[in-house]
């Protein structure tokens, strides 16, 4: 996925100018620039001019409306994802648990439970990693290859 700039352009003041924004008056400019230059290469009246630049600008006036709904269509996808990754921080979304009376540590997310809490606390993270890695793995295998 390409990395998008945001739908804000910049600021002045009160003033916020949005990418679709400056895309339609650059269709606009550019609309009546290549009516005039074709108008005049033809030899064509000021209202054959007129009548193809409006189509011009109402072609740009759609494509600058398509791309701000494409960047907000991305930007619902990467905060849907975003949000996916991170969870909502609940008390249900225990990731790992740690219970010293039993010396057992439990891994949530993979099912995964070990009953040597002071190696695992010394550093000895091996097993936990590994069932993560299959884990991750196996969830990869079950998504469809996105179309790239």
């Amino acid at each position: 996925m390409i990395a998008s700039p945001g739908a804000i352009a910049f600021e002045l003041g009160p003033l916020t100018v949005r990418w679709y924004g400056i895309l339609m008056a650059t269709s606009i400019g550019v609309g009546f620039w290549l009516a005039h230059r074709q108008a005049q290469k033809e030899g064509l009246p000021a209202d054959d001019i007129l009548r193809v630049a409006q189509w011009a600008v109402i072609a740009g006036l759609i494509g600058a409306r398509l791309y701000e709904v494409a960047l907000e269509e991305q930007q619902k996808a990467i905060a849907s994802e975003r949000k996916s990754q991170v969870g909502s921080g609940d008390r249900s979304e225990k990731i790992r648990t740690y219970n010293f009376q039993q010396s057992r540590v439990t891994d949530h997310r993979v099912g995964l439970t070990i009953h040597r809490l002071p190696e695992i606390l010394d550093g000895e993270l091996q097993e936990i990693v590994g069932a993560l890695i299959a884990h991750n793995q196996a969830e990869k295998l079950k998504k469809p290859p996105s179309a790239a």
